[in-house]
């Protein structure tokens, strides 16, 4: 599996974050946002960065 690298952390601000996947994430009942999920080298956070649109497989 390779890993895209993706924005900077916002804990730590390094450009060390690498993708881990992407999903919809639920906002209250109805709605959905395509969001991918990162995680940061540097300190170990995992954060979520909104995205326009979810890769096609």
């Amino acid at each position: 599996m390779a890993f895209e690298m993706v924005g900077a952390c916002p804990r730590c601000g390094k450009d060390t974050s690498v993708e881990i996947g992407e999903s919809l994430l639920k906002i209250g009942r109805t709605r959905e946002q395509p969001v991918r999920i990162a995680s940061c080298g540097n300190c170990g956070l995992i954060f979520y960065e909104k995205i326009d649109k979810i890769k096609e497989f």
